[in-house]
């Protein structure tokens, strides 16, 4: 008796097969920088101490006691470097692992928990991505004050959105020839956008939506 597989894509059309596999091939590269900067010890932090007795008084302390501790002794930047790195890697891991599984409900059909999945990443995980390239220094200084609640994604303005967007793109090779941080504000967060994430996103999340553009 022969075998049959069967195929991936029984529930996606051929017509966005190509894209899938493209997306997944850039899930891939995001994937692959996170492991080879884990391999090569790039989300550490060397701290290079004043005394040999700095050492031994640090040598039993929690992480929380060795924060306290190096704030005292005016170590600031070396927390700042701990918070970027680890920061980084905590959202671009996760970031990672929900976009993998919304590719997988994708190839099932499931897209209403392909939307659900994607909300985090995109409108949430990126835009604080995008903030540590931007403004490193003022990210590291809220994440140390403990001010979560105010800087929420969601009661950050609009215009502080596609600010931190534009000095991001800036940072990179090529930002400017791409498309303008209004074009990717109004696809992650605008909810009148008839081209965007947002009312997919919302629709997916809600199974009552009032808002009058969707409702």
């Amino acid at each position: 008796m022969t075998l049959i597989k069967k195929s991936k894509y029984k529930y996606l059309p051929p017509e966005f097969r190509f894209s899938h596999d493209y997306c997944l091939f850039l899930h891939d590269v995001l994937l692959s920088c996170l492991v080879g900067g884990e391999r090569g010890e790039i989300f550490h932090t060397r701290i290079e101490f004043n005394s040999a007795s700095e050492v031994e008084e640090t040598k039993d302390m929690s992480s929380s006691e060795l924060f306290e501790w190096l704030k005292r002794k005016g170590y600031e930047k070396s927390i700042r470097e701990i918070y970027f790195k680890q920061v980084t890697s905590a959202l671009l891991s996760d970031m990672c692992h929900f976009i993998y599984e919304a590719l997988q409900c994708s190839i099932k059909g499931k897209l209403t928990v392909v939307y659900a999945l994607l909300r985090k990443p995109f409108k949430d995980n990126l835009f604080y991505l995008e903030w540590l390239l931007a403004d490193p220094e003022g990210f590291c200084n809220w994440y140390d004050e403990g001010r979560f609640k105010e800087r929420q994604v969601s009661m950050i303005p609009p215009e502080e959105k596609i600010d931190v967007i534009k000095r991001a793109k800036e940072k990179f090779r090529f930002g400017n020839s791409m498309f303008p941080p209004e074009f990717i504000y109004n696809l992650r967060f605008e909810k009148k956008n008839e081209i965007g994430f947002e009312p997919l996103w919302e629709k997916a999340h809600h199974l009552i939506t009032t808002h009058s553009f969707y409702a």
